[in-house]
């Protein structure tokens, strides 16, 4: 497992962890200091999917949140970045899913970032919604 960490949005993990398996928290841990710096994001990701690509394990990468990366860039900005990371991913046969809370942006933003995903689940009212392209 690896977590790449973005300036402080994850700081009680970053705090509280001392050990997952034999990782001890310095190597489960990953920083990029400036949440607008997407290049570094990029890379970091890349950097450990790159180092899982001689595993036989499924590799599973958690983007918590696509509304945080909207909160340091704009629309146009975060569609190119997530275009290109999910691209990145399927490319090391790995699976993703992304968080996003719809009402924290505009309908418009929603409707452009999601159409990079091959599904969408949405959760309202108590019932889920689920559609596929």
């Amino acid at each position: 497992m690896k977590i790449v960490k973005v300036g402080d949005m994850i700081r009680s993990v970053a705090t509280q962890a001392t050990s997952v398996g034999t990782q001890s928290s310095e190597s489960l841990i990953e920083t990029v200091h400036d949440p607008a710096d997407l290049t570094a994001l990029g890379v970091a990701v890349t950097r450990i999917l790159d180092s899982w690509q001689e595993t036989d394990q499924q590799t599973i990468v958690c983007f918590h949140s696509v509304t945080a990366l909207l909160d340091h860039v704009d629309c146009y900005l975060a569609f190119r970045f997530l275009h290109v990371l999910t691209s990145r991913i399927e490319t090391a046969g790995a699976v993703a899913h992304y968080h996003l809370d719809p009402t924290a942006h505009d309908d418009q933003t929603v409707t452009t970032i999601i159409q990079l995903f091959d599904t969408v689940a949405e959760f309202d009212d108590g019932d889920w919604t689920v559609r596929t392209r």
